[in-house]
């Protein structure tokens, strides 16, 4: 493994634990989510962690994220992008079905690609 691709795989490891993050955060409920605005906080945060290692990736290798359109990581560093920038206007409903079907879907394509 050259030191680009060990670089790319400590990434995606990274990359993963957040998505764990986002699981168990999800794990709480969307009542405890709308009622308690420091999970709505956490779930921020770690959309915006998961932002940060896609471009850490994309600056390891411009080409990864295209090749890989499946993980949607371009997605990812978008919402990256509208949390840390527009802030003002989140919509928790968009919030909440990232966090409960976009992130296990990312853990599960990065799980996959990191067995191959």
């Amino acid at each position: 493994m050259n030191n680009s691709s060990a670089t790319i795989t400590r990434a995606l490891n990274a990359l993963l634990e957040q998505t764990l993050i986002a699981q168990r955060i999800a794990s709480r409920g969307r009542s405890a989510y709308d009622d308690d605005e420091l999970i709505r906080l956490a779930v921020e945060a770690v959309l915006i962690h998961v932002g940060q290692w896609v471009e850490r990736i994309d600056q390891i290798d411009s080409a990864f994220t295209a090749t890989h359109p499946e993980l949607e990581l371009r997605a990812a560093k978008a919402t990256r992008n509208h949390i840390a920038h527009d802030y003002e206007i989140i919509d928790d409903d968009i919030i909440w079905d990232i966090l409960t079907i976009k992130m296990p879907q990312l853990a599960a394509g990065i799980r996959a690609l990191l067995s191959t």
